[in-house]
């Protein structure tokens, strides 16, 4: 999704590494406004406005409605680098809203007062800023990563940990 709207907001289209679209992002993020007004909601909270519907039992947000919207508004004119920047401050927020509200009202279902953000994002300042706002209005706890790395590296500590406890003590 990142990739994609760094091709959509500021053309550009080769990737030399992983996560350096999303990074060349950032600074988008960082100037961008919020605004509510470009881009609809994706909430997954019923009633909430369109975008989030619930397939066996999984909650999917639809993010191809977002994108959908951009197209019409890169489309129809030139954007410049602040409007850029607004568009995509507001569709990250946008997503990050669908998540973290799909996040807390489960983990409330269950009794849980925190939330996890982990992987790629999670090394992304504007979005954990994002993340954390969103989950502190819900009165909730966001939980990063302190010892392990949020991407590959975390996951191969993870797996080590799963295999090790299906093997069981030695």
């Amino acid at each position: 999704v990142l990739d994609s709207l760094t091709c959509l907001l500021t053309g550009y289209q080769k990737r030399t590494y992983d996560g350096e679209p999303a990074m060349r992002l950032e600074p988008y993020l960082e100037q961008g406004n919020y605004n509510p007004d470009l881009i609809s909601s994706i909430s997954s909270r019923r009633g909430e406005g369109g975008g989030a519907h619930e397939r066996d039992g999984v909650t999917i947000l639809d993010q191809v409605k977002l994108f959908g919207q951009l197209f019409e508004i890169v489309g129809s004119r030139k954007v410049g680098r602040q409007e850029a920047s607004d568009l995509a401050h507001t569709f990250v927020r946008r997503i990050m809203e669908g998540y973290v509200t799909t996040a807390c009202d489960h983990a409330e279902s269950k009794g849980i007062r925190h939330i996890g953000l982990t992987g790629g994002v999670a090394y992304s300042l504007p979005l954990i800023r994002m993340a954390e706002e969103l989950v502190n209005e819900r009165e909730m706890k966001l939980v990063l990563h302190q010892r392990l790395p949020p991407g590959d590296g975390g996951i191969s500590a993870g797996q080590v940990y799963v295999a090790g406890m299906k093997r069981g003590p030695e």
